[in-house]
Parts: C-alpha cells; structure tokens; sequence
C-alpha cells in the first residue's frame, strides 16, 4: 500500500474560507483521485479545527466548472501543476494510468484562464 502525506486546500465548514485539511491518503495506480479524504482541517480566519474531517471533491477549495464537467485541484502547488500541463499541451501516455476527461483536453485554454484567474485573486502570478 502507497501512502502519501498530502495537504488539501478546502473550503471552510464554518467560514467558507480556505482551510487546510492534512491526510494521508492511499495511492493506487498512478493518479491520486481518492473520493474521500479524511484528515486534521484547520481554519486560520475563523480558527475552525477537526481532527477528523471527510471531505470530498467538492470540499476542495479549487474549483470550477468546465463544459459538463468539474474541475478540482487540491491545493495552489497542484493548481499551478495543472495550469502548466495543460498550457503546455501535455497529454497522459501510460495507458494503466486514469486520463483526464476528453471535455478537459476540448477545453485547454478556458481551463489555463479559469486557473490563472484563480492565482491572480491569490495574489500570485498568472506566470508563477
């Protein structure tokens, strides 16, 4: 069994701000996509804390919509991952590794917008 430490980027049961929930999680395969993490989530704006708090995709902080689609990322060092992935024009090659949705590849440029739009409101640089 993989286990990582990973920190996600969720929004705020109590504020709706960012938190930070810190798990461990699973890794199976190649790409990280667990339905629910759980883990210690703390707030800094309302001082909200839980030692033991399930999120899902839709807790994650980073995130919009793209075509039918949602598009998540778990916090601002995976969102810049995602911008640079996608701006590049990159694609999975692994055939056992669990692509991205055609709609994503479709949509490449509206998702590099969204995603640096996000960073500008974070006070970083679209270019970062």
């Amino acid at each position: 069994m993989n286990v990582i430490a990973i920190d996600v980027d969720i929004i705020c049961p109590a504020c709706s701000r960012k938190a930070l929930l810190a798990a461990d999680c699973e890794i199976t395969g190649y790409m990280f996509r667990p339905k629910k993490i759980t883990g210690k989530a703390s707030c800094i704006h309302c001082g909200y804390s839980h030692p033991k708090l399930t999120v899902v995709n839709a807790d994650f902080y980073y995130q919009f919509p793209v075509a039918d689609r949602m598009f998540y990322a778990r916090n601002k060092e995976n969102l810049i991952a995602l911008r640079d992935f996608f701006k590049e024009h990159q694609k999975w090659d692994d055939e056992l590794c669990m692509d991205f949705p055609k709609t994503f590849y479709l949509h490449r440029e509206e998702i590099v917008k969204k995603i640096e739009s996000l960073l500008e409101k974070q006070g970083i640089e679209p270019g970062a």
